[in-house]
């Protein structure tokens, strides 16, 4: 008797076993391979989701550099500052070029300040935020003297983008869009640069596709990292 339970018990140790084994494997297989498949559809999603982020940046920027263009485009701000670069009429060049300036702020939501600087050194602007001409919110915390700015970009054949520093209050962050102005009627003489400021909230309602309860985040890495 006590052999036929030893025997009887062998088998069904033996059954458990053989039936339980394959189950494992199957199970971790199948769990292996849904695994997979989740983290595939999740890799595709966030890849398409990343797509269209980029896409939605690219069409927005491209809205602010299209001011950017029409600004340094403008006969009216090409013969301001040459009159200014000139010494002409300075006191109302400069009334005038601002008049100008505040006009494109209709344009485009999100802009806090249009600033010029002169191939002679003169800035001219409006800030939104300080709601002054002659208080830069951003100027001051952008880690460069005027100067510097002005060189650093001045030999730029093409638009440049600064990241987003801190204005002087701290109630915004904003970021720089800029460009060289030329008169191509003199050939090619350079007058000065551009600078349009535009506020950060743009970006955030871009990367977070405008659901703040989404845990969703999206970043834009400078040149810096």
């Amino acid at each position: 008797m006590k052999k036929r339970k030893s025997l009887g018990m062998k088998i069904l140790m033996s059954f458990t076993v053989a039936s339980i084994i394959p189950i494992i494997i199957i199970n971790m297989f199948s769990y292996f391979n849904i695994s997979r498949i989740v983290n595939d559809n999740n890799d595709d999603l966030m890849r398409y989701n990343l797509n269209q982020t980029k896409t939605d940046l690219d069409i927005t920027m491209e809205s602010y550099l299209d001011v950017l263009y029409q600004i340094y485009a403008d006969d009216d701000v090409v013969n301001l500052i040459n009159k200014i670069n000139n010494d002409l009429d300075i006191a109302v060049s400069k009334n005038q070029l601002r008049r100008v300036l505040r006009s494109y702020f209709y344009a485009k939501k999100h802009i806090k300040d249009i600033s010029i600087i002169t191939a002679d050194g003169t800035l001219i602007f409006y800030d939104a935020i300080t709601g002054s001409t002659t208080r830069s919110s951003w100027l001051p915390n952008i880690g460069m003297s005027q100067k510097e700015l002005y060189d650093t970009y001045t030999g730029e054949k093409k638009s440049f983008a600064n990241s987003t520093q801190e204005t002087l209050n701290g109630d915004y962050f904003l970021f720089h869009l800029g460009r060289r102005i030329v008169d191509f009627n003199r050939k090619n003489e350079e007058l000065g640069i551009v600078i349009l400021s535009v506020d950060e909230e743009l970006l955030h309602g871009i990367c977070s596709g405008g659901e703040e309860e989404m845990p969703v985040y999206s970043f834009i890495v400078d040149r810096e990292g």
